[in-house]
């Protein structure tokens, strides 16, 4: 609020000294703020979670308002890890002819290290 404050009182101080074309301007970039810090606050709760007990997981996203979740035993579910070369790597979760990426959010080198993790905890599936 207090950009567009600032804004508009720069424009209507060059609209006193006659620019009354800067007043249309102003506008459309106090706009393209707003519009900017929308799309920006629409993600700012996004995570990703995995818990994994002894029997059983629990895999939950949420990416901007929509909401995934996954959940099963933990013997059933595998692993893929894909890796290429000039691509990112990705790990993807397999229970019950479902399949979700994991590890959205983190580098590379984050991700390379939960494949590790993850392959410890779950059977991979070779690619």
């Amino acid at each position: 609020m207090l950009i567009a404050a600032s804004v508009f009182v720069v424009a209507l101080g060059a609209v006193a000294a006659g620019a009354w074309l800067i007043l249309p301007f102003a506008g459309f970039e106090v706009f393209l703020v707003w519009l900017a810090f929308h799309v920006v606050g629409q993600h700012d709760a996004d995570y990703e979670l995995l818990v994994v007990t002894k029997r059983e997981f629990r895999w939950e996203r949420r990416d901007g308002l929509k909401t995934e979740k996954l959940e099963g035993s933990r013997d059933w579910a595998r692993l893929s890890r894909t890796s290429r070369k000039f691509e990112a790597d990705t790990i993807q979760l397999l229970y019950g002819g479902n399949k979700v990426t994991i590890g959205r959010l983190l580098s590379s080198a984050e991700r390379k290290k939960l494949g590790v993790q993850m392959a410890l905890v779950f059977r991979c599936v070779a690619n």
